[in-house]
């Protein structure tokens, strides 16, 4: 059944005439709520080595007519798309912390529903001091920092 009113008219008879017969009009509202949408699924940790650009995905939610992408906090980059797949452009600048990836479900009928947050570690992984017989590979994220030194 579609989201929608229709009226009714609820008419009372009297019982052998005892009063006049009685007539009300009420307006009766058919609305579904939407389910909330699942937590993004993407990439968790993401290196800003590899790409500035990463993709987050949904199933669709029963009743959806669009969906609007979020990433916070605003510093890390931006984030587009209305359908399933939101797409971040990752600020090269943001590193070493965590960002969050949500979306909202909805529906010009139905309020709109917001799904968790998905937490993202950005950052760099890379090689660092690649002079002579030394090597560092180095991981610079907020949850994940390690460092490995290598002699040769």
């Amino acid at each position: 059944m579609a989201n929608g009113e229709v009226e009714l008219t609820l008419t009372a008879f009297s019982n052998a005439g005892c009063n006049e017969d009685g007539t009300d009009v009420m307006t009766l509202s058919i609305e579904h709520n939407m389910d909330q949408p699942g937590l993004p699924d993407g990439p968790v940790v993401v290196d800003l080595n590899s790409g500035l650009i990463s993709e987050y995905t949904i199933d669709e939610v029963a009743y959806a007519t669009s969906y609007q992408w979020y990433l916070t906090p605003t510093e890390a980059g931006s984030i587009s798309g209305t359908g399933t797949t939101g797409t971040v452009t990752w600020h090269a600048n943001y590193y070493g912390l965590v960002a969050q990836v949500s979306v909202e479900a909805l529906n010009e009928s139905c309020p709109p529903v917001l799904s968790d947050a998905l937490d993202i570690n950005v950052g760099y992984v890379g090689i660092e001091n690649n002079a002579g017989s030394n090597m560092d590979i180095k991981n610079y994220t907020k949850s994940i920092r390690w460092k490995i030194h290598f002699v040769y």
